[in-house]
């Protein structure tokens, strides 16, 4: 019987890792009243946790390291928990009653019992996220289920918990894709000298002490079962300690009960739940039946919200629209949490559709393969793509590159080829996700040789000879979970990618290609991680006006800097995965976002859409579909003209080559930017190092100046003022560098672009600093002793006003340059007027350019 032995406040914990070792020096076992273990060929890792209390603490950190709740046994002393080695998604259910919503709700998002534990009255349900179970169902009865068990059994059940708790039989029902035979035996002791005998060729699974009998539960095929058993003096630390060392796993530890818990709580009544599966829509009245008793029995819980789209989607896959909205409406009452859900979708499916032009890539682009992924280059000149079996490539998987037929951007395209062997394989699967805004880093995903995790980050860099090999990105970007889709920020500062890591929105961590809900995409959220001089931060969450405790995915953020595409499951859609656009509501902030907007019934069909890339104009958005009609193959590449409304905000690009000004040749360089009014760097990319040409992206609002940068040259600077811009704007515009004079005999002559004064004024402007900052630190690091400062002003005006002006601006210019370190000496300012034009042109254009100051550097 019972061992009644009382350890008030006690709290134990053992741990056996692969290397079969414990932590932490513990007290006696007695409170516990029996304890089996079984021989493994195999290690397992497992720790267990003793204590008066539900040791929710505790059970967390243990999930954290890896661990997973196998079983919870409740007492008249306290709690023990046997955890097993593996990270599997579990929620545990305390409560004063039968939780009977709580795990219909759970029951519904694809959760299911594994283990239950109660005493007087009090219920500790643990639910797991176990695939492998595809449908549960749950009882609770006075009487022994033996006519309940035989009938499932029948139906391709197996028993997964079997207790008397609470004076209720408690039984949950499994059923799997596999499953084994099972069998049952009740027993008036533990007879492990003679255990085979029970079994009769079954392996022991379970077993639980019911009064004065034992229950143990059966299943598989074993011939021999090598089993002990611990009680009494004998159930020590120690003890479990030693059998972990021979081999031997934890697989029953139950708590001691008191002599009338039983009797104390008969129960008459019958409690029953079925598992209810939301992921498939309802396609005819009974399943939309099913699914509205669902709503209503779970009151606004979170599957009743999953389980309403769903309803939603069924009608819409029958292209029945009014027949959702009504649906809608009819909850809206009813379900004040979800109002605003409810309402959205309300006003989503009401929405005219807009009219939007879809148009099939066609020939060459798409084949009767597979072509997915596409990503355009930001200067719109090339299209990549991941394709399948298609010929040329160096695997059965790989990316391409097509390139415009033509400058005249008419949707014309090349035959596209592989990029080659430094990012394709023959044995690796390549996905393409996003390119970097200059087209010099190519941004992928998946799982290749030293991958940390489930999925990686990859990145591939441009070089003179074509694309250079993958390299994997660092910790903390990837983990060992799930890591994808990165895109990173036009000025290169800040990396936003996809991940299933714990820390995300919801309070169940779900990791990818996990059942749950209503799809396999898991909880994966938006995450961002800011560039550092010592590499790159720990990721932060986006926050719960873009993430949710579903999937956000698939995302790209435009080079405007502030308009985020992303799809989701968990924002009111028309399916499974919508596109969804939000923008950025604060500069110095990456959790600050406006709600998200669906992008409407024209983009987002009831199936999953994903993969969306939006061009630089953000008129265009290009995607891929699968089996359309008009199709070619398998999957095929799309594009479609996108609603104003879900357009991004209008940018200014700048494109041209660097080169050098006497030679011509292009010249690898550096491309910086800086907002002029702080003085602050803003961004940097590189040119591409075949051609030396470069593709940057400003957002409207600022005064930028800009310059290239390279090895021996000086960091020739120009600007754009864009304070004033309402409309998008393209600038061409090649970068002259002149080398930089390595001899006393050499001298160079350079214009200072970004050096400004008031008009008619020899007062320089704050926006002036970065540029003579720039400058005196050349002038310091190369030791150059003879710097000739030149003033030059337009034609307006009198010969004495412009000679008079033009040596005050060199002066101004001098005169800083001395407070910034330069001596004296080394400076000379002269004022040329107008004598010295560049252009003869009576225009304000020309006027501006013969505006100016120079320098002359030599004597080295």
């Amino acid at each position: 019987m019972y061992l009644m032995r009382r350890f008030l406040g006690l709290i134990l914990i053992g741990l056996k890792l692969l290397v079969l070792h414990t932590f932490s020096s513990m007290a006696s076992n007695e409170q516990i009243s029996f304890v089996l273990m079984k021989k493994y060929t195999r290690p397992i890792s497992q720790s267990y946790i003793i204590d008066t209390s539900l040791p929710m603490e505790n059970i967390r950190s243990q999930w954290i390291s890896g661990y997973h709740v196998a079983q919870i046994s409740r007492g008249q002393f306290g709690y023990s928990v046997i955890m097993n080695g593996g990270m599997i998604p579990q929620r545990i259910i305390s409560s004063d009653t039968f939780p009977t919503m709580q795990i219909r709700d759970q029951l519904a998002l694809g959760l299911r019992i594994t283990s239950i534990s109660g005493y007087q009255g009090k219920w500790n349900i643990v639910m797991t996220l176990d695939n492998r179970v595809m449908n549960q169902y749950v009882i609770l009865q006075s009487t022994f289920p033996s006519q309940i068990i035989q009938s499932y059994w029948g139906k391709g059940y197996r028993i997964g918990v079997l207790d008397y708790i609470n004076g209720y039989w408690v039984l949950s029902m499994n059923r799997s894709l596999l499953s084994s035979a099972q069998s049952y035996a009740i027993h008036n002791s533990i007879p492990i000298e003679t255990i085979d005998t029970l079994l009769k060729g079954f392996a022991l699974r379970d077993c639980k002490q019911i009064e004065d009998k034992f229950l143990f539960i059966m299943e598989g095929n074993s011939s021999k079962e090598d089993v002990i058993q611990f009680s009494g003096n004998e159930l020590t630390k120690q003890a479990i300690d030693s059998a972990w060392g021979r081999g031997y796993a934890l697989i029953a530890m139950q708590m001691e009960q008191s002599s009338n818990q039983y009797a104390y709580w008969m129960r008459d009544s019958v409690i029953e739940i079925s598992s209810l599966d939301i992921s498939v829509p309802p396609q005819d009245s009974v399943s939309h039946s099913m699914f509205d008793r669902h709503i209503m029995s779970c009151h606004d819980c979170l599957s009743s919200t999953i389980a309403m789209r769903k309803r939603a989607q069924g009608y819409l896959l029958q292209k029945d629209t009014s027949s959702a909205i009504a649906m809608y409406a009819n909850y809206a009452s009813s379900y004040p949490s979800s109002k605003a859900w409810i309402d959205s979708s309300l006003v989503l499916l009401a929405r005219p559709i807009d009219s939007v032009h879809k148009e099939n890539l066609g020939s060459p682009i798409n084949t009767s393969g597979s072509e997915w992924d596409p990503v355009p280059s930001p200067d719109g000149q090339s299209l990549y793509l991941s394709v399948r079996d298609r010929i040329g490539g160096e695997g059965r998987q790989d990316v391409f590159v097509a390139e415009r037929a033509d400058s005249l951007m008419n949707g014309m395209w090349k035959n596209p080829v592989s990029i080659g062997k430094g990012v394709n394989s023959q044995t690796g699967e390549e996905t393409i996700d996003n390119v970097s805004t200059d087209g010099n880093t190519l941004f992928l995903s998946g799982t290749f040789p030293g991958t940390y995790g489930k999925f990686d980050i990859y990145t591939a860099e441009r070089t003179s000879d074509g694309w250079d090999n993958l390299r994997q990105m660092p910790r903390p970007i990837n983990s060992e979970y799930h890591d994808e889709s990165a895109c990173l920020s036009s000025d290169g500062k800040v990396l936003l990618f996809s991940s299933d890591r714990p820390g995300a929105i919801g309070d169940l961590y779900v990791p990818m290609n996990y059942r749950f809900a209503d799809g396999t995409h898991g909880n994966m959220d938006v995450w961002a991680s800011i560039k550092t001089d010592t590499g790159w931060s720990e990721p932060i969450n986006l926050g719960d006006n873009i993430n949710t405790p579903f999937s956000e995915r698939s995302l790209f953020l435009h080079p405007d800097g502030r308009t985020l595409y992303f799809s989701s499951n968990g924002h009111p859609g028309m399916g499974g995965l919508d596109v969804f656009v939000s923008y950025r509501l604060n500069a110095d902030s990456w959790t600050e976002w406006s709600i998200p907007k669906n992008m409407g019934k024209a983009i987002n069909t009831v199936d999953d859409d994903f993969s969306y890339k939006i061009s630089v104009s953000g008129d265009t958005a290009y995607y891929a579909a699968q089996d359309a009609p008009d199709g070619l193959g398998q999957w095929d590449v799309y594009r479609v003209i996108i609603p104003k409304n879900v357009r991004p905000q209008p940018i200014a690009s700048l494109s041209g080559k660097v080169i050098d000004k006497l030679t011509k040749k292009s010249i690898r360089a550096t491309i910086i930017w800086e907002d002029l009014q702080t003085g602050k760097k803003v961004g940097s990319s590189t040119v591409n190092p075949i051609d030396g040409s470069y593709f940057i992206v400003l957002p409207l609002g600022k005064k930028y100046g800009y310059y290239a940068s390279a090895d021996g040259y000086y960091p020739s600077s120009s600007y754009i003022d864009l304070k004033k811009q309402q409309f998008a704007l393209s600038k061409k515009y090649d970068i002259q560098l002149s080398a930089m004079p390595i001899t006393e005999e050499k001298e160079v002559t350079v214009e200072l672009s970004n050096v400004f004064f008031d008009y008619g004024s020899a007062q320089l402007l704050e926006e002036s600093q970065p540029e003579l900052l720039r400058l005196a630190t050349i002038i310091k690091e190369k030791g150059y002793a003879k710097i000739l400062i030149s003033g030059h002003t337009d034609d307006v005006g009198s010969d004495s006003f412009n000679d008079r002006l033009s040596l005050q601006r060199a002066n101004s210019v001098k005169n800083y340059l001395i407070t910034l370190g330069l001596s004296r000496e080394i400076l000379q300012a002269k004022g040329f007027g107008k004598r010295k034009p560049r252009s003869f042109e009576k225009t304000e254009e020309a006027n501006a350019e013969n505006r100016r100051v120079e320098v002359t550097i030599s004597g080295r």
